[in-house]
This record gives structure tokens, sequence and C-alpha cells, in this order.
């Protein structure tokens, strides 16, 4: 890297990271680098009044949103009465020769009217064996 990352702060991931010193104690050193090392993992901490050219110019979107319900309300700020369903990040698919489609992921932790009956369900059948174990005692 030259000149034009100046000013911006790195952090460097590494898998020897962990060293252990004596049992049930790690300590964290930091990356090891030396001359040998081909790649090195580095993500951006705070970014420096300089731009970088193709790494800190251009904006990402994200591919994918999150799967999980109380995910989804807490990146929309959506409150328990919201339905989730509506908010879920979708993409398009396109193939050869078919018309353009929309995909989403499963919400996980969502909860219907469905997952409330059987829940009821479990409950009750619990209630039962215990009044039955308590008649036959």
């Amino acid at each position: 890297m030259g000149n034009e990352g100046i000013g911006i702060a790195g952090q460097e991931l590494s898998q020897n990271a962990d060293i252990h010193f004596s049992p049930g104690f790690p300590m964290k050193q930091g990356a090891i680098t030396g001359f040998d090392l081909a790649v090195l993992a580095l993500s951006i901490v705070k970014q420096g009044e300089g731009e970088l050219p193709g790494l800190t110019d251009t904006v990402v979107p994200k591919r994918l949103g999150p799967k999980r319900a109380t995910k989804i309300r807490r990146f929309f700020g959506l409150d328990k009465k919201d339905d989730v369903r509506k908010f879920v990040i979708r993409r398009t698919v396109t193939k050869e020769g078919k018309p353009e489609y929309t995909k989403a992921p499963k919400i996980q932790r969502l909860v219907t009217p469905q997952r409330l009956q059987r829940k009821r369900h479990r409950i009750a059948i619990k209630r039962r064996r215990s009044e039955a174990a308590r008649e036959a005692a």
C-alpha cells in the first residue's frame, strides 16, 4: 500500500492469534506477520480523509439480508405488531428463456397462528398427563 492509505486504521485478522501460555488461559497476542506470508487479511476499522481507489470509493450493497424474525425487526426498526414477512429482503433471479422472479429466505423464529396452536396443544397434553397421574395416585 502506498501513500493513499494514510489515515486509515486497520485491524489484522489471523487464525493463529490465540497463543496458550497456561491451561485454560488463552492470551491474545495479535496477528503475527512475516516475510514468508503470502496473504494478510485486513479489515478497515476507521477511514481517514483520503479514499482508496477500488476499496473505499465504491459502496457494495448487501446481497443477503437478515433471516431471523427478531433481526429483521431490528434491521428495519419494526414493532412486534408489524408483519415481518413484508420486510424480507428479496432478490431477483433471471434465467435464460424464463421470466424473472424473486426469492426470499424462509424466516426463522416467526410466530404464526399454527405455531401458537401447536404450543397450546403441547401444554394441554402435559396438563392431561399430570391430571391423569394425580387421579391414579
